[in-house]
């Protein structure tokens, strides 16, 4: 079977990702080696080159103007057009069975008799929280509705990685289930550790200090604030924390606390930047992500792959990751973080307990959320279209 994977970044050049999609590119990048790895021939359409007309050049220069920074330029019709006629030019080239596109902007108005496939984490309606610059402006919000309609309705079949995901596709476009599958994706990890090495970690590891990991690029919405808090109510419980800060630190430079540890931006493209990653991983208790908005982070599956417990909240696509007091447990937004410390100082007061659910963890790793279970049930999925 030949796939053409569409991205309008390279994926061939993971040292050149853009800055500002290093979630999506990491992801996208996965999805095509997880369909390689199941001996399809994986073809990448990309790069794509953005491109404007006249008149939304004109527009996105008034919105700069007036200063307005939640502008989604990127998802203007003009733009979404010219990347499917880029596509449209590419595959007239190579003829492939199946055309997959993680991104909806890119294929809302390809015309191609070739099955289409989206495999995403969630439509534009879902992730409107989520923009790095603010919930979008109306023309967006406008531009990214009809880019979720178009592409709904010309894709064959839908893949999310969560429950949260395809009922947004089918409460708020009337999309036919019978073309939706749901698929949890997996570690985006080089090597991940095997069960040997993971079991040893988990053994050795003392419970003497609890080390917290925080990942995340954006300290509110992925709730950095409320990992500090339950860091340092766990010390005021007398149950000596630490918690280690990647990706992003508290705004305006506040002073820390000496028991957080600030790692800053890893650079995961290279070699040394996995290293460090894993390390932290390994020597870790707990991931804690209690996030305001999300869909499925990839740091809760990666999280699994070294044995670690989640502490997360119950939004978005979370709950298709986490399984309540197996690999982690889920607090409500409206919780107050002693609940959260209860649970870890319920689980440090035994050995035995805690290595329970760390291995549990990894097990809910190696059953569902890695890539070589996610290719195999995509690849089945599209086996079906031809």
């Amino acid at each position: 079977m030949n796939i053409a994977f569409i991205t309008h970044y390279n994926l061939a050049k993971q040292s050149k990702r853009p800055s500002h999609l290093i979630g999506n590119f990491g992801s996208s990048y996965y999805m095509a080696k997880s369909l390689e790895k199941q001996g399809e021939n994986v073809t990448y359409l990309s790069p794509l080159i953005e491109g404007h007309n006249f008149k939304a050049k004109l527009f996105n220069r008034f919105y700069k103007a007036i200063h307005l920074k939640n502008y989604a330029y990127w998802a203007e019709q003009s733009a979404s057009k010219n990347y499917a006629r880029q596509i449209e030019e590419k595959i007239s080239k190579i003829r492939p069975d199946i055309l997959m596109c993680p991104h909806a902007n890119l294929i809302a108005y390809l015309n191609t008799n070739i099955p289409l496939v989206l495999w995403t984490d969630s439509l534009y309606r879902g992730l409107l929280d989520v923009f790095p610059q603010g919930k979008p402006s109306l023309p967006s919000i406008k531009d990214l509705t009809k880019i979720d309609k178009l592409a709904t309705q010309k894709c064959d079949l839908l893949i999310f990685s969560s429950d949260w995901a395809a009922q947004i596709a089918i409460q708020q476009y009337d999309v036919n289930p019978t073309k939706i599958k749901v698929v949890p994706t997996g570690a985006n990890l080089e090597s991940p550790p095997n069960f040997q090495e993971v079991q040893q970690n988990i053994l050795s590891k003392s419970l003497e200090v609890c080390k917290l990991l925080f990942i995340g690029v954006d300290w509110y919405r992925k709730g950095g604030d409320i990992a500090l808090s339950i860091a340092q109510r766990l010390n005021q419980l007398n149950l000596k924390t630490e918690l280690y800060l990647v990706g992003c630190q508290p705004p305006n430079n506040e002073r820390l606390p000496n028991f957080v540890h600030s790692i800053g931006f890893v650079d995961r493209s290279t070699r040394a930047g996995q290293e460090k990653i894993e390390k932290l991983y390994h020597e870790s208790h707990f991931l804690v992500l209690p996030s305001r908005s999300d869909c499925t982070p990839a740091v809760l599956r990666e999280a699994g792959a070294f044995g670690l417990p989640c502490i997360t909240t119950n939004i978005g696509g979370i709950p298709s990751l986490i399984r309540e007091n197996y690999n982690g447990k889920m607090f409500d937004l409206t919780a107050d973080i002693s609940e959260s410390c209860e649970y870890i100082l319920h689980l440090f007061k035994s050995k035995e307990l805690y290595q329970e659910i760390s291995l549990n963890s990894y097990q809910e790793y190696t059953n569902r959320l890695n890539w070589k279970t996610a290719g195999n049930k995509v690849r089945d999925s599209i086996i079906e279209l031809l």
